[in-house]
């Protein structure tokens, strides 16, 4: 999931969130409790993080991402990846040698003619963020190039200013993935990029009519470009509102094992006084999942995907009120993920792509004392999670995996 400080924490959730201070919800839902794995101190070491501009404006760049037991941690104020075990040991280094000293070890290493079983590499980053690792251990980090090889798409009027860099097992640099493959032009914003079970990556891209879908054999060749445009989006099958509908992109996500691309769209129609026939605003109706397959380019029947209900009470506000989730991701046992921030922590709801089994479960995390979030759900169904407060980091889990393998 998309980092986040904060004071914008889910901007539209978080609203809503003081707006339902007091109120009651529909249901009562088991609480999860993460386990504490390990804490990460702010700092300019090796191990630690930079995460100084915290009280700043702008948008923080560090992510994690978990992969069988293994933590990537990428610090894009630092311009650095971390990579550590589950007692926090950090294990490999990635490192800007500009804006980084060489760690200790690295220098203990060197002047004794050793070799350890932690490893560092110098790469010049510049804004290392989205982070993804497939079964060989391959590391994927997006980063911006440099203002002079930046491209303008004047046709799309889009910058062309990011690409995906590749680093092998044991942290050889390998090469960048641009749009056509290795070593082509740059992408446009890059929202997510992901890895298949056949270590095939896709990268999402944001553009002005909707979003790009680049899929990339395991030699880094380009496979498919899917252009999803917001203008040829699926309409809800059922009418869900007497005024116009509005249709919203939220999020694109892989299929694991197959070339579909499921696409999570929310719908709004407008709000209308019915006694004087103005509008004043728009009202949330429905989340759908729409199955697109490559190959065809086809859409399948959509799965529907309930909202969070809130019960209002006081302040002229009584009511049922509906609110959408935030897709975390999908499992490669065809779960979704779906979060939303409320006054005690997160909710979290979890649909099966298949039979559409239904599970619900409350993430207990103390939001009051939470500076900065990133979330990562795993294959598995692993969501990990670097919880930064005021002082230091926590890297928690939630071994969910556990309660949809039953």
């Amino acid at each position: 999931m998309a980092m986040r400080r904060m004071p914008v924490l889910f901007c539209f959730s978080f609203f809503i969130l003081v707006l339902l201070t007091g109120c009651k919800g529909q249901q009562t839902v088991s609480v999860f409790r993460p386990e504490r794995l390990f804490s990460i101190n702010y700092g300019s070491f090796e191990d630690e993080i930079n995460l100084f501009s915290l009280g700043g404006v702008g948008e923080i760049n560090t992510q994690l991402v978990m992969r069988e037991g293994l933590f990537y941690l990428t610090n894009g104020e630092a311009q650095k990846v971390m990579q550590l075990n589950s007692y926090g040991d950090l294990l490999a280094f990635y490192y800007n040698p500009d804006t980084n000293a060489p760690p200790a070890f690295e220098i203990a290493q060197e002047e004794a003619g050793t070799v350890a079983t932690q490893w560092a590499l110098r790469y010049p980053f510049s804004r290392p963020g989205k982070t993804a690792v497939d079964s060989r251990k391959y590391l994927y980090v997006v980063d911006n190039v440099p203002p002079e090889r930046q491209e303008r798409d004047s046709v799309n009027r889009l910058l062309l200013s990011q690409v995906v860099l590749r680093f092998s097992t044991d942290g050889t640099f390998l090469d960048y993935i641009g749009q056509q493959g290795p070593g082509d032009i740059p992408f446009p914003f890059i929202k997510d990029i992901y890895v298949t079970a056949n270590n095939e990556l896709v990268v999402v891209c944001q553009a002005n009519a909707g979003m790009l879908v680049y899929w990339y054999a395991p030699d880094g060749f380009l496979l498919y470009r899917i252009p999803i445009n917001n203008a040829d989006l699926p309409n809800s099958p059922e009418k869900i509102s007497d005024h116009e509908v509005y249709r919203n992109l939220e999020k694109i996500v892989p299929n694991f094992s197959q070339k579909l691309l499921y696409l999570n769209i929310n719908y709004y129609s407008n709000s209308v006084d019915e006694v004087s026939k103005v509008q004043f605003g728009t009202d949330y109706r429905q989340t759908l999942i729409y199955t697109f397959d490559i190959e065809s380019r086809e859409y399948t029947r959509p799965l529907t995907i309930p909202p969070f209900e809130q019960t209002l009470s006081g302040n002229n506000r009584a009511g049922t009120y509906l609110l959408p989730y935030d897709l975390l991701g999908l499992t490669s046992s065809g779960w979704f993920y779906f979060i939303l921030a409320d006054e005690t922590g997160y909710m979290l709801q979890m649909v099966h792509s298949g039979d559409q089994r239904l599970i619900k479960r409350r993430l207990a995390v103390n939001t009051q004392e939470l500076w900065y979030y990133s979330f990562f759900l795993s294959p598995d169904g692993i969501i990990s999670a670097l919880l930064a407060g005021e002082k230091s980091a926590d890297v928690v889990w939630w071994r969910l995996d556990t309660l949809i393998s039953g």
